[in-house]
C-alpha cells in the first residue's frame, strides 16, 4: 500500500484495493525465516521446496492457489480500463505467478522468475490478448553506475 501510495500522490490520484491480488497466504510461516520453518519441519518444508506450485505454505497458499485468484482479477483489470495506462501494485509471488500463467510457465517455475522490490512488469492488453511486454525493470532505482557501467542487479 505503501508504495502504491507514492505513486499515486505524484498524479493525485486515489487507490483503490482488489482483494485478490494481495500477497500469499503463508499459513503457519507467517513471520518465520527459511532456516526456522526448515528446524519445525523438515519434511513439510522439503515437500514445499520441492513443488511450490500444488504445496502451499503451511495452513497457507500455494502458488497455485495465487495465480488462480490474482490472474482473473489482473486480466479484469485490464479490460476495465482498456485503452488506459494503469498501475498495478503487488508483491512477489502475485507477481511471478501471474507471470507464469502469462508467459506460459509451469507453476512449480515460477519462483524462477526474477521480481525485485519496485521492479516493473509491463503488460500490454490487445485485441482482448494479455501480453508481457517487459518484466523486472528496475532502471528507476538505480543510483550511480557501478564499474562495469551496469546498474545494480
Amino acid at each position: 500500500m505503501e508504495t502504491a501510495e507514492k505513486i499515486a500522490q505524484t498524479k493525485d490520484l486515489p487507490v483503490t484495493t482488489v482483494d485478490e491480488l494481495i500477497e500469499v497466504h503463508v499459513g503457519d510461516w507467517e513471520g518465520m525465516s527459511w532456516p526456522d520453518i526448515e528446524a519445525a519441519d523438515r519434511n513439510y518444508y522439503t515437500r514445499y521446496m520441492a513443488d511450490t506450485g500444488s504445496v502451499p505454505y503451511l495452513n497457507g497458499e500455494s502458488f497455485q492457489d495465487v495465480q488462480d485468484r490474482a490472474l482473473p482479477a489482473l486480466r479484469n483489470l485490464m479490460e476495465a480500463n482498456c485503452g488506459r495506462e494503469i498501475v498495478i501494485v503487488a508483491h512477489n509471488i502475485v507477481n511471478r505467478t501471474c507471470l507464469a500463467g502469462l508467459l506460459h510457465i509451469p507453476i512449480a517455475k515460477a519462483r524462477a522468475i526474477s521480481q525485485d522490490n519496485c521492479g516493473i512488469n509491463v503488460l500490454r492488453l490487445k485485441d482482448g490478448e494479455l501480453k508481457v511486454r517487459m518484466t523486472n525493470v528496475a532502471f528507476h532505482l538505480e543510483t550511480s553506475p557501478s564499474p562495469s557501467g551496469r546498474g545494480p542487479g
